[in-house]
């Protein structure tokens, strides 16, 4: 039965990448979910293939939310919120992950005109930036930061954020 199982996350992992490949970003994803049910039955819920691949499937989910975003209309604010939540249940292990998800959550927030939550998100993800020893958009989240608390009236402390980044970049 293991063997017919593993068969059949096989298929499924083939399944997603044909998808994605295909540009087929949502039905890949629906695919990659199903792999992470029979991961988990597989391997257990504690194991290192679910979480890699729970890694690997939250990327997904940030990147596909960020595209939802730069959408103009409501339903793909929706989609993007959805997907961002997905994300965040997915990066439970990962902080790293998680604190782009919070980034991600952030321009979403400000896409709303939310800016307070905006900067709620991204205070978060600095924290959990500051205590991971390689992070790639660690300036990133800096500038984003500028711009929130520019909108807020805040300058003094957007300009340190700009500052941060350049020394980042």
């Amino acid at each position: 039965e293991t063997n017919a199982e593993l068969l059949a996350l096989h298929r499924v992992d083939q399944t997603a990448q044909t998808l994605q490949t295909q540009g087929r970003y949502l039905e890949a994803l629906e695919t990659l979910e199903r792999g992470l049910t029979l991961r988990s039955h597989l391997f257990g819920p504690a194991s290192e293939e679910l979480w890699g691949a729970c890694k690997v499937v939250g990327r997904l989910c940030n990147v596909l939310a960020m595209q939802a975003l730069q959408q103009d209309d409501h339903d793909s604010a929706s989609l993007a919120r959805e997907l961002l939540e997905k994300a965040q249940i997915l990066h439970e292990r990962d902080p790293a992950g998680l604190a782009t998800t919070l980034v991600n959550y952030a321009c979403l927030h400000r896409k709303q005109g939310k800016l307070r939550a905006a900067l709620q998100c991204l205070t978060r993800a600095r924290k959990i930036e500051d205590g991971l020893p390689n992070v790639d958009n660690r300036a990133d989240t800096h500038l984003n930061l500028c711009a929130v608390l520019s909108q807020l009236g805040r300058h003094s402390q957007a300009l340190s954020h700009a500052q941060e980044a350049v020394i980042l970049l």
